[in-house]
């Protein structure tokens, strides 16, 4: 979650700038000619912390939406077992047992 977050940050931050950029007046020129010319701008301006502003709230939410899927993941595998399972192997799979 949070780590995905964190090594994904300065990558979605040039995506996002990339998208979002706006032609130089006058000229019909985008401010940045790829990915790693909006990096080195973007470093070169505000320094390596702009790649990874907004990470607080990212990685909170790729942390409670893993664990949001791994709960339903869970329950779902649970009672899919149960579900399916043989009639003499249902008293060992709500005990928990294989």
């Amino acid at each position: 979650g949070a780590s995905t977050a964190v090594l994904t940050q300065p990558i979605d931050c040039v995506n996002t700038r990339l998208q979002t950029q706006t032609l130089i007046q006058g000229r019909g020129r985008a401010v940045y000619t790829g990915m790693v010319d909006c990096a080195r701008q973007t470093i070169a301006k505000e320094g390596v912390g702009a790649l990874f502003r907004g990470l607080a709230p990212r990685a909170i939410t790729f942390s409670v939406g893993g664990a949001a899927f791994f709960l339903a993941y869970e329950a779902a595998l649970h009672e899919a077992r149960r579900a399916f399972a043989h009639p003499s192997q249902a008293h060992q799979i709500e005990s928990g047992g294989s």
